[in-house]
């Protein structure tokens, strides 16, 4: 597996921003808002196995 680079972690987070930032009018309170975009990185963390206790973690 080739080493990542940094420039390519902050392009990713800035992506994941973006997606959070898309879906946000979705959820009318600001605390939700902020927990989708924490939901999101939880599913594309290196956790092995998922579910929506470790996530809400």
């Amino acid at each position: 597996m080739a080493a990542v680079r940094v420039r390519e972690v902050r392009r990713w987070a800035r992506e994941i921003d973006a997606a959070a930032r898309r879906i946000g009018p979705r959820f009318r309170r600001p605390e939700l808002r902020g927990r989708a975009g924490q939901y999101l990185r939880g599913l594309i963390s290196r956790v092995e196995r998922k579910n929506g206790w470790q996530l809400a973690e």
